[in-house]
């Protein structure tokens, strides 16, 4: 059986990330934009 902790990182990892991307890693770190690529795959992934 599944627990609810797991469903819930399930539907908020990508979310985050998006959010991190976002908020972070894009204003600020602009020019290491391979790092947002790299984020998103491991959020994916997971």
């Amino acid at each position: 059986m599944v627990s609810e902790a797991f469903i819930w990182a399930i539907l908020l990892l990508p979310l985050g990330t998006f959010a991190v991307i976002g908020m972070v890693i894009r204003p600020f770190f602009n020019r290491f934009a391979g790092i947002s690529g790299i984020l998103l795959i491991g959020a994916m992934a997971a």
